[in-house]
């Protein structure tokens, strides 16, 4: 009967162990699922580059200058490299017309079209210095109440003084001027070249209105116009010096 027992015991034991075996093998049998791969396609939109701006230099716009003698000087610097000024003085009164340059740290030269050169010194945003004549000119609008501040090219005439227009130049030009107060005029003109002088008054488009002068070698002499008041151009085709004026008639 004791025997029957232990092996009763021995069969129980071989069981559980064959059990536990069995519970292994099918634990460590169970299947690993598979790592998914998912795709996800992402779309990056650059931000937009903003567009230059467009630089204009601090010298550019209408300037002024008046002395305590009555000299008038307005010049006005355009965008493009170009100039025209403006002027007046005990003796008459003109414009001319030129180039200008940046030439760094405040620094500009200039070049006019019958020859003169020099250069400015922007001293402040509404100051520019002129180092050649040692003027101090003040942006329209800013200026102390000593200086103009009319638009460029046309300026207050100091009274006394007779509006006469000068313009001169050698070879072939266009220069700008303007007509502070229509009626008739006197426009005198001379040329020491030896080939054509013809000169014509044109309007801001550049449509002809008068017809002045078509002559050739040296030549002295005038014709009476009548110009209402307003900006235009003295076109002249010319081989040398010339000389052009116009006087109130």
């Amino acid at each position: 009967m004791k025997k029957q027992y232990i092996l009763l015991v021995l069969l129980c034991i071989a069981a559980a162990l064959v059990a536990g075996c069995m519970s292994t093998q099918t634990t460590n049998a169970a299947v690993t699922p598979t790592p998914q791969i998912i795709y996800v396609t992402v779309t990056v939109t650059p931000a937009p580059t903003p567009a230059p701006t467009a630089f204009v230099d601090p010298i550019v716009g209408s300037w002024s200058f008046l002395t305590s003698n009555g000299l008038i000087d307005q010049p006005t610097f355009y965008a493009d490299g170009t100039f025209s000024e403006y002027w007046v003085n005990p003796q008459g009164s003109g414009t001319f017309a030129g180039t200008w340059q940046n030439t760094g740290s405040g620094s500009y030269t200039y070049a006019v079209s019958n020859g003169k050169t020099g250069s400015y010194t922007l001293v402040a945003i509404n100051e520019l210095h002129d180092n050649s004549y040692n003027l101090d000119y003040y942006r329209l609008g800013t200026a102390p109440s000593e200086s103009v501040v009319t638009a460029a090219p046309t300026a207050i005439i100091p009274s006394g003084y007779s509006h006469v227009t000068t313009l001169s130049g050698n070879g072939d030009d266009t220069q700008p001027f303007s007509i502070t107060s229509g009626g008739g005029f006197i426009i005198a003109g001379s040329n020491s070249g030896n080939s054509n002088f013809i000169v014509h008054i044109t309007d801001t488009s550049g449509n002809v209105l008068e017809y002045l002068f078509n002559e050739i070698g040296p030549y002295s002499g005038n014709k009476i116009v009548n110009l209402d008041t307003g900006n235009y151009y003295m076109s002249v085709e010319a081989e040398g010096p010339w000389t052009i004026t116009l006087t109130p008639s």
